[in-house]
């Protein structure tokens, strides 16, 4: 598996979603493949390079973040901008890991909607949309990650290296849907000012 794994929030190396993604590799390689690319879509000088990645990858996995601040516009421009790039024809398959705190579920599903419609236009295969909704209070920086969300994305690496696809029967039993920031919005974003996080994660892991 030529595996490229795509950061689309807009916080790229700094953001919570690239420690995800790196669990979600961890996940992929625990499978017995062999590596994987990273790429942060926030670098827009470099995209023409990250194009031609793509152009010679024929599996990629890119990480999306749906909130008040992030409706993944940068993800959806970058895909239209693929398109203009006329990618070597290829047997390419594109999946997506959509963590959402949008608690209107016809939005994510309309956003659902334009990545598979974007995959189409690349004349690209999609192999499945997995959303961790209902994100209530989640913020996309480091110390929002916690313990449980790492071990989720990964369970979901491991999956998708041995299924090659994120099948909905097969995340039945991950808990996708539920808030798991460990402790509440209020608290962390109290710990994570003042100071006090890193103290509060050593007595209790998140």
């Amino acid at each position: 598996m030529n595996l490229l794994l795509v950061n689309g929030s807009v916080k790229g190396i700094c953001s919570g979603q690239h420690l995800l993604l790196l669990a979600f590799t961890e996940g992929v390689l625990s499978n017995g493949n062999h590596g994987a690319i990273h790429i942060q879509l926030c670098d827009r000088a470099r995209w023409d390079a990250y194009a031609e990645l793509i152009d010679e990858s024929d599996t990629i996995v890119v990480g999306c973040v749906f909130n008040r601040k992030d409706g993944c516009e940068t993800v959806l421009e970058f895909l239209e901008y693929l398109v203009t790039k006329e990618l070597t024809p290829l047997k390419r398959s594109i999946a997506f890991i959509l963590l959402s705190d949008v608690a209107d579920d016809a939005a994510v599903a309309q956003l659902e909607r334009k990545l598979e419609h974007s995959v189409e236009e690349l004349g690209c295969i999609c192999c499945g949309i997995a959303v961790r909704r209902h994100m209530g209070g989640w913020r996309d920086h480091p110390a929002w990650v916690s313990t449980a969300s790492k071990s989720i994305y990964h369970e979901l690496g491991r999956l998708y290296a041995s299924h090659g696809n994120f099948d909905h029967d097969r995340l039945h039993h991950l808990p996708l849907c539920e808030n798991g920031t460990g402790v509440s919005a209020s608290l962390r974003k109290f710990l994570l000012f003042s100071g006090l996080l890193p103290l509060y994660r050593r007595i209790w892991p998140l």
